[in-house]
């Protein structure tokens, strides 16, 4: 099936065949839709970046090379923050896909929960606090700072040795 074809069973699907309201739909003259669809000159970009911005639903793997179905599937969770001990429930075999319901508690401050395809949950403890992180980082502050003065009296006493060392250079 060519794309035109393909977008003629896209208005038949969206608009009951009706191209004057697809091309509308679309943002596009009607005059200048029939031409495409009546395949008197090529399928340009403009046309089928607004088919997929108007139908975002619609695979553009379907719309430009006729792979897989038409509509996107949705893969989307259906996701509830009324935990049962931070158990899954699933009904296809292993796997939480369109439809389940996944029933997971908030994580508590500190952790992350991560739900893996087959329905088991990881939880990761982080073990610094913000407030922890924030005092390490004025402690390397403080440490910076003082091994900035500590390079700036060693530049001093450098710079004070070498003047005793020309000194001592023009004695002689």
């Amino acid at each position: 099936m060519e794309i035109v074809q393909r977008i003629k069973k896209l208005v038949e699907a969206k608009t009951n065949g009706n191209k004057k309201e697809f091309a509308a739909i679309i943002g596009i003259v009607q005059v200048t839709f029939n031409r495409y669809v009546n395949e008197e000159r090529g399928m340009s970009y403009e046309v089928i970046d607004a088919i997929l911005d108007a139908f975002p639903e619609v695979s553009a793997e379907w719309l430009l090379r006729g792979e897989g179905n038409m509509l996107k599937s949705n893969n989307n969770l259906i996701g509830s923050n009324q935990g049962n001990d931070n158990t899954i429930e699933y009904n296809n075999g292993g796997n939480v896909g369109v439809g389940n319901t996944v029933n997971v508690s908030l994580p508590e401050a500190g952790t992350q929960k991560i739900i893996s395809p087959d329905g088991g949950i990881e939880i990761n403890q982080f073990n610094s606090s913000v407030k922890e992180l924030e005092h390490k980082i004025e402690m390397l502050e403080t440490e910076v700072s003082h091994l900035n003065n500590n390079i700036e009296t060693k530049d001093k006493l450098i710079a004070s040795l070498e003047r005793t060392i020309e000194l001592l250079g023009h004695r002689q």
